[in-house]
């Protein structure tokens, strides 16, 4: 498990509680740390979006997913042992976060679509891309009733 997932599960005050401003509680995925990056950077200049924790691989993922009960995840298709969609299938949070695929191959965008993505990122995509990607969580949210667990 990586140090920004031990301290998120292990948090400072104990029990995780859903955010208080209704702010949509993100999980980042990927097993390159440059993507990471990333994404928290462009994240971060989202007030209605919080970063919960970030995973390297696909067991930190599921293990992640499982606690924090995030409302979206970011999720790389292949990584090392547990890909995407093998995250996908062994996932079983309290609630179904929303998904959103984030990979360097178009090939896998049927299959993400399968398994209801709620949008699918080409890696090194435009910050218009992560944007518009970012607004489709904001109305799925919306429709189904907000981030209240």
């Amino acid at each position: 498990m990586n140090a920004k997932l031990s301290e998120t599960l292990s948090g400072k005050g104990g029990e995780l509680m859903p955010d208080p401003a209704g702010k949509i509680r993100t999980l980042i995925v990927d097993d390159q740390l440059l993507q990471r990056e990333i994404m928290q950077r462009l994240l971060k200049h989202e007030s209605d979006f919080e970063i919960v924790g970030t995973a390297a691989n696909g067991r930190e993922a599921v293990e992640a997913i499982n606690h924090l009960d995030p409302d979206l995840v970011f999720l790389d298709v292949q990584m090392p042992g547990l890909d995407g969609f093998g995250v996908v299938a062994e996932m079983h949070p309290p609630h179904k976060p929303e998904i959103i695929f984030v990979t360097a191959n178009e090939e896998f965008a049927t299959r993400a679509f399968e398994v209801q993505a709620l949008d699918y990122l080409l890696k090194s995509f435009t910050r218009e891309r992560f944007h518009a990607a970012l607004q489709r969580v904001r109305d799925q949210i919306k429709q189904v009733g907000g981030t209240e667990k």
